[in-house]
């Protein structure tokens, strides 16, 4: 449920656009409002989102990090299992080079541990067809971790303590396990002689090419994750409060965690990582179809990518993550736009965010000029409006009118001769998309509900 966050009024919607843009102003507008409508609908600490397009990037935040600092798009967070798409990449290039076959039974690389079937093969462990018990469920390992939650902990102790018995035999089923890629991490280790995170960087040079990407916490101090708010009673039910503040760190979860959601990054590095990876420009067209089939038994992921329908038309590719801080991460293939959507508490709202900008970049795109150029005329008001908007400078043009919400769907429609007005009186507060159609062109006004 949607819950209203008073705490803090002052900081409510602050916010830092990244600077040297180059989208269309119109657009960026239209991301900023969608991106500030969710932070009061949903009520959150903070959201920070990004958006890459061919024709630049845009990135904006909202809300605060702490009681004292707003957030900003330099700041990073836990992206969790979004790093699962890092590894998945550095796989697919060692296979590229002849090091390794995804078929290989992961017993060629690795020492045996308990509970893990040594025939289960690279693909299976990319897929989670493996049947490998998720460690983090074992009934042990909250207490391993919340011992010192600033210690670096061995990830070998997960492998050799929390690995329960096989959920069932290799390949016969679907279930999502972090321990799988922890243990491709060790298999990069085996087969390079580098750390995953090391051998990742040599391949990717993210150093250079989105310099904010770092695993936690080896390469650089949890200060410059923006604060994480979250309910110390672990009941669901109590305050939200921030946790960095109170001390508690990251390193014994990250740690532990390692190559199945240990990194960390700004929003507007991961969504350039997205666009340059599901465009194609990083693995050759064979890693890619690798990379992006969905092979039975699962029905919505691939090889460290998952599959999302976004209501607007697209199945959209990428990654989610959660670790306290939420991701998601998203790529439309066909209008070839990445959205990376970050929040500093465990919300939901970041997937719907992530697909309603989508939603909005494919709005902008049905339109013939993207609503720059033609009816420079029209007028729309008042907005914001309580239930009637009037708009003119048809004259006597015949269009048709569309009203849409935030993630493209139509809520109601009206052929038109000339000026006059729609009728918002029983939508509930908040932003839509005025589109006016007619044989040559569209245009869309964002209207305000108040």
């Amino acid at each position: 449920m949607k819950r209203l966050f008073t705490l803090l009024t002052l900081f409510l919607i602050p916010y830092f656009p990244i600077q040297a843009q180059t989208l269309d102003p119109n657009l960026e507008s239209t991301f900023q409002d969608i991106l500030e409508q969710y932070k009061i609908g949903w009520g959150v600490i903070g959201l920070s989102a990004a958006v890459k397009t061919d024709d630049g990037i845009w990135a904006s935040a909202v809300g605060i990090s702490s009681a004292t600092e707003p957030l900003d798009v330099e700041h990073t967070f836990a992206i969790a299992s979004v790093s699962k798409t890092i590894v998945s990449a550095t796989i697919l290039r060692m296979v590229e080079d002849g090091l390794l076959d995804l078929g290989d039974s992961i017993g060629m690389y690795l020492d045996e541990y308990e509970n893990v079937d040594t025939n289960v093969t690279i693909r299976q462990l990319l897929n989670h067809t493996s049947g490998i018990f998720d460690f983090q469920y074992h009934s042990e390992y909250g207490d391993f971790v919340s011992e010192d939650w600033n210690a670096i902990l061995p990830v070998q102790e997960v492998l050799e303590s929390f690995i329960n018995p096989p959920l069932f035999e290799p390949g016969e089923e679907w279930s999502y396990s972090n321990t799988n890629y922890i243990l491709l991490g060790q298999i990069i280790k085996a087969v390079s002689g580098e750390d995953y995170y090391d051998e990742a960087e040599e391949r990717f040079s993210f150093d250079e090419e989105y310099p904010s990407i770092n695993v936690m916490p080896w390469e650089y101090s949890q200060d410059s994750l923006a604060h994480w708010w979250g309910d110390t009673t672990m009941a669901g039910n109590g305050p939200l409060l921030d946790n960095h503040e109170l001390g508690l760190g990251w390193n014994s979860i990250l740690s532990t965690y390692d190559a199945s959601g240990a990194y960390a990054a700004t929003p507007t590095d991961v969504a350039r990582w997205a666009f340059d990876l599901y465009s194609g420009d990083l693995l050759s067209d064979t890693s890619m179809n690798e990379m992006l089939t969905i092979t039975p038994p699962s029905t919505w992921y691939g090889l460290g990518v998952q599959f999302v329908n976004n209501p607007c038309g697209q199945t959209l590719v990428g990654h989610g993550g959660s670790l306290g801080y939420r991701t998601s991460t998203r790529y439309d293939r066909e209008n070839r736009i990445s959205v990376s959507v970050h929040c500093n508490e465990y919300s939901n709202v970041v997937l719907d965010l992530s697909k309603s900008l989508i939603c909005a970049y494919d709005n902008y795109l049905a339109t013939s000029t993207h609503g720059v150029a033609a009816l420079e005329s029209l007028e729309v008001y008042p907005n914001p409006t309580n239930d009637i908007v009037y708009f003119e400078g048809l004259k006597q043009e015949k269009c048709n009118i569309r009203v849409m919400n935030t993630l493209g769907a139509i809520l109601k429609s009206q052929d038109q001769i000339g000026d006059g007005y729609v009728d918002l009186t029983n939508l509930p507060e908040g932003l839509y998309f005025l589109e006016f159609q007619n044989e040559n062109l569209s245009v869309i006004k964002r209207i305000m509900k108040e």
